[in-house]
């Protein structure tokens, strides 16, 4: 449909090219004086530029044969705020070039005006034109300011990155919105639900005004509140309205920021709008390929329901016509069976959509983490250090969000390759003791991991995961009693075994807890005792490796899971289990954590163990004695001063010295 009416756009543009040029130039003019007015840094560099993306748009809608248009528009525009002739066409230049390289590669990579029919395309067209393209205006024009003498040589990384982010800016937001509703038939959810439509645009004007305009509110953090409407118009409206929802936002904020107001005030009014302009293109990246996703995922479920139709259908027919003859009886049969074989094959789509989908959601996200990272390195004020941080916990959080799912759908998706070697059982022990030792003292269980000599033939990080989430699962259903983790041999075979004393899995359940999101006693669906998918996972790994998985267990007394692998004399010289030599100074290293924050007690016990160490983590001075009189002896204490109301962490330091350094 959007090519169809794309094509329509591009004829009439052929028919229409003198109207079509003047009305562009026009239009690139005036957007750029409006632009211009947010020139803070440098009177032909600023952080709002709309120009990028109507020329943009122009170039995929109507040809490259408008470039002179733009040429023109962008000379005018400068020629008209800085008089100075050579500068002015330096920089028509560069917006000349920009438009017609991030036209090229859009339609190359990215589907070209159907880029944001598809949640893989839309992220190529943000990263293409938004990131890669915008970096040729930018850097022509900031060298055509400094070699004619229009700026100095010290200003010109400022200039170049308001310039780049500026139109950066106006390609992911402006370009989307000419282009979704140039492509899009005007029939649509606007006219089957214009009440709700106008509720959630109110809605998205209302959360902005309060957030960016208010003086009460514009002092506090809350730019993400704006995000939920936006994703309610992704899932009930689609491309179009999303992106003119962002539009909206984006001029409401701009106006708020520049009259300095809102959570995003600088220093300067030029970093408050490199901040609010940041801002608004990751909430692009977030929400323009949610909406393509829904509408994927819509797709798919059509297709999907036109089978099941077809497969209703032939059914009633077939049972109108029981009394025929059996040659028409057997015909009817095998139009059943190709229409179920049709259906399972768009499921299965779908399952490998939805594995797609997570790992190019994921990409963004890494990019926004390895950008906010180049952030914390900068020299930046307080306060803007202090909301790059805050955009750092926030990427970190949806990452976290993802994993779960990523791992459920790379599996599904047969995206996990196995790599089996021989490597000792003991290696894997002491990794999971230490990983899991803290966590057992805190729930005051008993965790015993049987020391052998034995050796298996398998994938060693599949074999791993597999024996972490066995190990997690019995941990969290035991509330008394203990958990022992061994292997023994059997034959030609080595059984690896996971017993605790919990709660028990009645027999009728036994099957459904390798389901996913099935959980056995928790009806209010607790997320401190997870999602429901740590035995799926373990199902489809040990499914994947080929191996046998058993599961015994009486309710009340406890559970035995069994994990058949193969036998292997000895393990290689080189086992991926062996330390890697960047954190080898660690290796073997204990650390006792004493930390009443679950929070911060769970991220830096994670951090920890990145960087190879063990770590015993305590509440409070009760478990450190505890783990002392078990024969603990930590090589580092790391304690937080302030515990509870009883323990002190001075208190706990000087327990410490006491038992490790009783002669002192």
């Amino acid at each position: 449909m959007q090519r169809a009416v794309a094509d329509e756009w591009a004829q009439w543009g052929r028919s229409h090219h003198g109207s079509l040029l003047v009305v562009l130039v026009l239009a690139y003019f005036l957007a750029g004086k409006l632009g211009l007015h947010f020139a803070f840094v440098h009177a032909s560099a600023t952080a709002v530029w709309p120009p990028t993306g109507i020329a943009l748009a122009a170039v995929l809608l109507f040809g490259r044969g408008i470039w002179p248009a733009i040429f023109v528009g962008a000379f005018l525009v400068n020629v008209s705020i800085a008089g100075a002739i050579a500068s002015s066409l330096g920089v028509a230049t560069g917006n000349t070039l920009e438009a017609l390289a991030g036209a090229f590669l859009v339609e190359r990579y990215a589907g070209g005006v159907r880029a944001f029919e598809r949640g893989r395309t839309t992220l190529q067209f943000l990263v293409l034109a938004g990131l890669a393209s915008t970096a040729v205006s930018a850097t022509i024009g900031a060298a055509s300011l400094v070699l004619t003498g229009e700026a100095s040589r010290a200003a010109l990384g400022a200039i170049w990155l308001t310039w780049w982010l500026g139109d950066a800016a106006g390609a992911v937001i402006v370009a989307p919105l000419l282009l979704l509703w140039a492509t899009t038939p005007l029939p649509g959810p606007l006219r089957q639900r214009p009440g709700e439509a106008a509720l959630l645009f109110l809605l998205v004007a209302a959360m902005a005004a309060v957030v960016f305009g208010h003086p009460a509110f514009g002092k506090y953090p809350l730019a993400f509140l704006c995000i939920p409407p936006l994703i309610w118009v992704a899932f009930r409206f689609g491309q179009r309205e999303v992106a003119t929802a962002v539009a909206l936002l984006t001029t409401i904020a701009t106006v708020a920021t520049v009259r300095e107001v809102g959570p995003f005030v600088m220093a300067t009014d030029n970093e408050s709008l490199l901040i609010l302009q940041a801002f608004m293109a990751t909430t692009v990246a977030l929400t323009l390929p949610v909406s393509a996703l829904v509408a994927e995922s819509r797709a798919i479920e059509r297709v999907r329901a036109q089978s099941l139709a077809r497969e209703q259908a032939n059914n009633l027919e077939l049972g109108s016509r029981v009394t025929a003859a059996s040659a028409e009886l057997a015909r009817r049969l095998e139009e059943v069976q190709a229409a179920r074989v049709e259906a399972e094959q768009a499921s299965m789509a779908k399952s490998r959509f939805f594995a797609a989908a997570s790992h190019d959601l994921r990409q963004p996200l890494h990019s926004l983490g390895l950008f906010a990272a180049a952030l914390e390195a900068k020299a930046l004020p307080d306060d803007a250090r202090a909301l790059v941080a805050r955009v750092g916990d926030s990427i970190r959080a949806l990452e976290a969000l993802f994993t779960e799912l990523l791992d459920l759908s790379k599996l599904d998706a047969g995206a996990v390759a196995v790599a089996p070697r021989n490597f000792a059982l003991q290696d894997l022990f002491d990794r999971l003791s230490m990983e899991f030792h803290g966590e057992a003292v805190e729930r005051h269980l008993r965790m015993r991991f049987v020391p052998t000599r034995l050796a298996t033939r398998a994938d060693p990080v599949l074999v791993e995961r597999v024996l972490a989430n066995l190990v997690s699962n019995a941990l969290r259903y035991t509330k008394e009693g203990g958990v022992v983790v061994g292997a023994r041999r059997r034959g030609s075979s080595v059984w690896l075994e996971v017993i605790d004393t919990g709660q028990g899995i009645p027999p009728e359940m036994q099957q459904q807890v390798f389901d996913e999101f099935f959980q056995v006693g928790n009806p209010g669906r607790d997320r401190r005792r997870g999602l429901g998918l740590g035995l799926a996972i373990v199902k489809r790994l040990v499914t994947l490796m080929g191996y046998e998985l058993s599961l015994r267990s009486v309710p009340g007394k406890g559970t035995h899971f069994r994990v058949v692998l193969p036998y292997a004399a000895a393990a290689d010289p080189t086992s991926p289990l062996e330390q890697d030599p960047g954190v080898a100074p660690f290796a073997g290293r204990t650390v006792l954590m004493v930390e009443d924050d679950q929070d911060i007690r769970a991220a830096t016990i994670g951090l920890l163990q990145q960087w190879g160490l063990g770590v015993v983590a305590c509440k409070g001075r009760e478990d450190v004695e505890s783990v002392l009189d078990a024969g603990l002896t930590p090589d580092l204490a790391l304690v937080d001063l302030r515990l509870d109301a009883v323990d002190d962490g001075i208190d706990v330091v000087e327990l410490l010295r006491d038992h490790l350094t009783p002669d002192r």
